[in-house]
């Protein structure tokens, strides 16, 4: 159902004290308007947004690079850069991304299609004539049961889950056995992959207020230059390396401290770290934040879907027999082939909430194990190892623990209102889970982060 949303005149001495090898104490005395924690899309763009309107801002960030969730890794042989995080451009005619897209030299990204044109592949399209009714099939399924959950819709509660659409549709309509297995099909490539959970943990209603049926541009390891572009009038104002663990605020401003013993005071302060990194209680503040907040961040839950990456000498597969018939088993949600964005021989897995979590707890060695033994399983067993595999575990990282926010079952559908409102016109949140519009993506993120700096710069005018 979806598919990746101060101020002038200020004089404020920055301390700062970090310990050094040599337990030396540093002091610095920067003067910053606005603390951005977090490098991500929203942090950049805020950052961006203030540092136009004349804003002194420091950025600090926890790891050693930009970006976030967007992340890219290089391809042996070729050093082909592939996204590990966010890959694609939601709603891409009508989203803030593709401008930038369009401004890095990504345009004909965005026109992309998946139509037949070649001979050959026309041929293949006939040949698959099965496959494709059966991929039809899948899709009107889908359909179908999407018409049913808005119908049901103004019923449900908000208790009421994804899953519990599914069963009551089939239980209500004569489905054939494999029409059953084409639906759960549907729903894990659809609508579990897309929320990065299971459908028994998702909210209906949730899942319906995110829906949107516009085209998708997926970017092919190309998100980095976005990045790059975001960040590149402010790259002179980011911290890496330096972990946010306290913010203390108060009508004075606020007071923001890292892991590394540093402490920077600021008079205002935008969070943009993930959801998971707020409901693992990384940052304490002090006073506490207000109840209602932190009844949303533990209401919410952070989704996980996890790549499995692989590059081959050469392509075994038939491109439209993956893409109408998808590889999929317990482990994997499906293998995507990606060989015609890449122009190389690449195959991507995807693994969905506690699947991913219990697969990261393997070795790399193993994943690819279970990869293979899949691919074999339809292939043959002389089919060729890869020649670079790579594996995520966002749901390991610490700068993100999970790789978006998802409304669960039982869950306020207002919890986003309540994430981005600011505390004591002080401390300011963005991110994609605070996003209205467009949760779980990049744009949703971006957006938020100019959100929060207009909020802030409106506050000054």
């Amino acid at each position: 159902m979806v598919a990746g949303r101060i101020i002038s005149g200020i004089c404020i001495i920055i301390i700062s004290i970090s310990g050094n090898l040599y337990g030396q104490e540093k002091v610095n005395n920067e003067k910053y308007d606005v603390i951005v924690v977090g490098a991500g899309a929203a942090g950049l763009k805020a950052a961006r947004d203030l540092k136009d309107h004349g804003k002194s801002v420091l950025v600090l960030e926890g790891s050693d690079r930009a970006g976030g969730r967007i992340k890219t890794d290089y391809m042996q042989p070729n050093k082909t850069p592939i996204d590990l995080g966010a890959e694609t451009i939601h709603e891409a005619q009508s989203n803030p991304i593709s401008e930038i897209a369009r401004k890095v030299g990504l345009g004909s990204r965005l026109d992309q299609t998946h139509e037949l044109e070649t001979p050959e592949e026309q041929k293949a399209y006939e040949e698959l004539e099965r496959l494709i009714d059966q991929a039809n099939q899948r899709y009107e399924l889908g359909r179908r049961l999407e018409e049913y959950a808005e119908d049901i819709s103004k019923t449900i509660s908000k208790d009421y889950s994804v899953q519990n659409a599914v069963d009551n549709y089939i239980a209500t309509h004569s489905l054939s056995e494999n029409e059953k297995r084409l639906l759960q099909q549907y729903i894990r490539e659809n609508i579990e992959t897309e929320e990065a959970a299971e459908a028994s943990k998702l909210s209906l209603l949730g899942v319906l207020e995110e829906y949107n049926d516009n085209e998708d541009a997926f970017l092919a390891g190309n998100y980095y230059r976005i990045v790059n572009y975001i960040k590149q009038p402010i790259e002179g104002d980011i911290r890496y390396n330096e972990k946010v663990t306290a913010i203390s605020y108060n009508n004075d401003g606020v007071t923001v401290s890292t892991e590394q013993g540093e402490i920077f005071y600021a008079k205002y302060v935008i969070i943009t770290v993930s959801l998971g990194v707020l409901r693992n209680n990384v940052i304490t503040f002090t006073p506490a934040l207000p109840k209602e907040k932190v009844d949303a961040i533990s209401q919410l839950q952070m989704g996980v879907l996890d790549k499995v990456i692989l590059r081959f000498p050469r392509q075994f597969w038939d491109t439209w027999r993956m893409q109408l018939d998808p590889l999929f088993n317990e482990t994997f949600w499906a293998f995507d082939d990606r060989s015609d964005y890449f122009k190389e021989p690449v195959l991507m897995g995807f693994s969905v909430g506690d699947t991913a979590k219990n697969l990261e707890q393997e070795s790399d060695e193993k994943i690819k194990q279970k990869a293979m033994d899949l691919l074999r399983s339809r292939y043959g067993t002389n089919i060729p190892d890869p020649v670079y595999f790579q594996v995520t575990r966002w749901w390991q990282d610490p700068f993100s623990y999970g790789s978006y926010a998802y409304v669960p079952v039982g869950a306020s559908l207002k919890n986003d209102d309540i994430l981005r409102k600011p505390v004591a016109k002080k401390v300011f949140f963005a991110g994609e889970a605070t996003s209205e519009d467009d949760p779980g993506s990049v744009s949703g993120a971006y957006v938020s982060g100019q959100r929060e700096a207009e909020r802030i710069i409106n506050l000054e005018s």
